[in-house]
């Protein structure tokens, strides 16, 4: 047995005792950066970024492509200094609008602690109880993704929705047709009420080209939890 394989099994045993557990660098999960170096280095070129869910801002899809243009989306007001201040920073544009299905208003459920959190589906008992209750605010402008169709590919998509996910695809068909690479938040154990799983989610993207490809992070209700969410990515079947 080598000194290497030697010191790798001291170090795993004693941080074991601690919870923790070695991984070479870039294996699964990867992280938000891992994956994107990896997508740059299979030769994914966006020239524009779509950033569906702004919230606070996403700094790791920013840094990923700093010659792409990025295409801001967020429907809540409340984020526009953010949006500004990224607009400033990068090249970038934002529009204060929701994205989904069909051009439409809709009322947005808020959480009480948790303002990226909302979500244009009514939240389940289990997210309120968690997170607070939430309160339905006036009617918010809903457009489809491919009302940008217009804006130079190929395209990268960034969707985080709070379960709208798939209404955002249904919406972006004409966009997909340009993009090399989806990456999307979905729940594994349901917040919002008609919210839809990961095998939808697959199931709809296969039948528009893609392919699965990887799940950069798993997110845990606690340590050892079960999952309650996985950021997943999917990518042209034929490409990657």
């Amino acid at each position: 047995m080598g000194i290497r394989r030697i010191s790798r099994m001291a170090m795993e045993r004693i941080i074991a005792r601690f919870g923790y557990e070695l991984k070479i660098v870039g294996s699964p999960p990867s992280g938000y950066s891992s994956f994107l170096r990896r997508m740059a280095e299979a030769g994914v070129r966006p020239q524009t970024v779509f950033d569906i869910g702004v919230g606070n801002g996403t700094p790791w899809l920013y840094a990923a492509f700093p010659q792409a243009h990025f295409v801001l989306i967020e429907p809540q007001t409340e984020f526009e200094p953010v949006l500004r201040e990224i607009c400033g920073r990068i090249d970038a544009e934002y529009h204060l609008v929701g994205v989904g299905s069909k051009e439409q208003y809709l009322p947005i459920y808020r959480l009480s602690s948790s303002p990226t959190g909302s979500s244009f589906l009514p939240p389940n008992a289990d997210t309120e109880q968690r997170w607070g209750a939430s309160e339905k605010s006036g009617e918010i402008h809903v457009v489809p993704l491919d009302a940008y169709r217009d804006k130079p590919g190929p395209f990268f998509v960034k969707i985080d929705t709070e379960g709208f996910e798939l209404e955002v695809l249904r919406g972006a068909v004409k966009v997909l047709e340009q993009t090399d690479v989806v990456l999307m938040e979905v729940a594994i154990a349901k917040r919002q009420e008609g919210e839809p799983d990961l095998i939808e989610i697959g199931t709809f993207m296969k039948d528009h080209g893609f392919r699965l490809i990887d799940f950069p992070v798993l997110t845990q209700q606690a340590r050892g939890g079960p999952l309650l969410y996985v950021d997943v990515a999917f990518a042209r079947a034929k490409q990657l």
